[in-house]
């Protein structure tokens, strides 16, 4: 189903008011110890069956491997040949505003290799640790693969497409630059009636963003979460998809330009980032009450459970979270997250809006498979070519991929959302009802398949 114009949603959801919010500055950061990618250990998520604070998750795996330790002391002649030091692991320190501020539900942990079936065995066994699993490290390319298997199999992520001006092409840009995915959708319509986003809480999970950017008059916070210390955005991406929900600039206008945007960064400028990071950075989402979650990334690791059952539980806390189908081409080549029955995953089209963009991964889901039967996804398309949106220099450029079909989608529910009057916006939107309303209101693309369009 592609998204159709706003006026046919608007009148769905229209009502005759909505609140002004009040905007304040305010901007983190975040340091990890450094880690070397060759010492010989693994790197584990440890979950919890609670929220504590991390010194106390920290102090029961030490209370846990000690007395273990001292256990298998008196145990059996085997175990005696592998007690549990205290040098077979370390606890990584996490620095940032999720574990500063808030109570977290895991640990994560360097396990040295000689020690780590004997350590996953007593951890695993533990009633209070829901989760033992390595930590994925995530590549945005995949000319790493060698290095990624030495580490182990984490979650490899959709490749970004590149930017379709770095070669400077003038027929290129006459061709594309300036295709309005606003005015192609009709944004104008509600504009006029007043509502522009005001008061929806946007978290945009990317390469970050510069905090003067001309084109944005409402960035409420931004944190990084990777181990550089920066803020702003090296590469570009984060500033893009940022851009097409919510720029303020004439020539390169997003849809919700007053929706309140809070910036996660947790790709480095190499592209990489943790399964860790991720969960620090959900569990802040969640803290700070997010509205909609853009995620313009995925991967085909849907067996990362704690990444999995962190999106779930993102959305028992009314999180709503708009991500990328992936950019594989193939049939049952899904992304994870977009994957998940409550994730709004979100497939390309191009400009024409009659034709499945090439790139575009299609369904079915397979991780039901073979235990159940895969679902329908991607839940709706909209146009993923060339779109005209936010540079880093305050200029415009194009982009394609469903990492930018994503954030179309995402602006358009911040504008639709604003619409609803702020005492009861959110507990008529949810997870289930704003996909609802997309679905149903989308236009049927017709002669393209179920498992293309959804």
């Amino acid at each position: 189903l592609s998204t159709t114009s706003l006026v046919n949603i608007f009148t769905m959801v229209t009502v005759d008011f909505t609140d002004d919010a009040g905007i304040s500055e305010h901007a983190q950061t975040c340091t990890t110890e450094s880690h070397a990618l060759y010492l010989p250990f693994t790197r584990h998520v440890i979950t919890f069956d609670s929220y504590q604070r991390i010194e106390v998750h920290t102090s029961f795996i030490k209370q846990l491997l000690s007395s273990t330790h001292a256990h298998t002391n008196t145990s059996s002649q085997h175990n005696n040949h592998n007690p549990i030091h205290s040098h077979s692991y370390r606890v990584i320190t996490r620095h940032n505003a999720a574990v500063d501020e808030y109570p977290t539900d895991f640990i994560v942990l360097h396990i040295y290799d000689e020690h780590e079936a004997h350590l996953l065995a007593v951890l695993t066994a533990s009633p209070r640790i829901k989760h033992v699993h390595r930590d994925g490290l995530l590549y945005r390319h995949e000319q790493d693969v060698a290095q990624r298997k030495l580490l182990h199999d984490g979650r490899l992520s959709t490749p970004w497409m590149p930017f379709e001006d770095d070669d400077d092409d003038a027929s290129r840009s006459l061709l594309y630059g300036h295709f309005l995915i606003t005015e192609h959708l009709g944004a104008e319509t509600l504009w006029r009636d007043g509502f522009d986003g005001t008061g929806v809480n946007v978290a945009v999970f990317d390469t970050g963003i510069d905090a003067q950017h001309s084109h944005f008059s409402h960035i409420e916070e931004r944190t990084n979460w990777t181990d550089e210390d920066q803020l702003h955005d090296g590469i570009g991406h984060g500033t893009f998809v940022a851009g097409i929900i919510a720029s303020k600039a004439k020539k390169c206008p997003g849809f919700a330009p007053n929706a309140n945007i809070h910036t996660f960064r947790v790709f480095t400028n190499a592209q990489n980032s943790y399964t860790s990071w991720f969960l620090d950075a959900f569990n802040y989402a969640i803290h700070r009450k997010m509205n909609l979650l853009n995620l313009s990334i995925g991967g085909p690791d849907w067996l990362d459970l704690p990444f999995v059952d962190k999106v779930r539980e993102m959305q028992a806390n009314n999180v709503i979270m708009i991500t990328a189908c992936g950019n594989d081409g193939k049939y049952g080549t899904i992304n994870n997250p977009a994957d998940q029955l409550s994730v709004i995953g979100v497939g390309g089209i191009t400009q024409s809006d009659t034709e499945i963009a090439g790139f575009q991964s299609r369904g079915m889901t397979t991780w039901e498979i073979p235990e159940g039967y895969g679902r329908v996804k991607p839940d709706v398309v909209t146009v993923g070519q060339s779109l005209y949106g936010s540079a880093i220099n305050g200029e415009c450029r194009t982009l394609s991929g469903t990492s930018v079909a994503s954030p179309v989608v995402t602006g358009v529910a911040a504008l639709l959302t604003s619409v609803l009057p702020s005492e009861r916006r959110w507990q008529l939107m949810n997870p289930a009802s704003l996909k609802q309303v997309l679905v149903e209101s989308a236009d049927t693309i017709p002669d393209l398949r179920l498992y293309e369009q959804g």
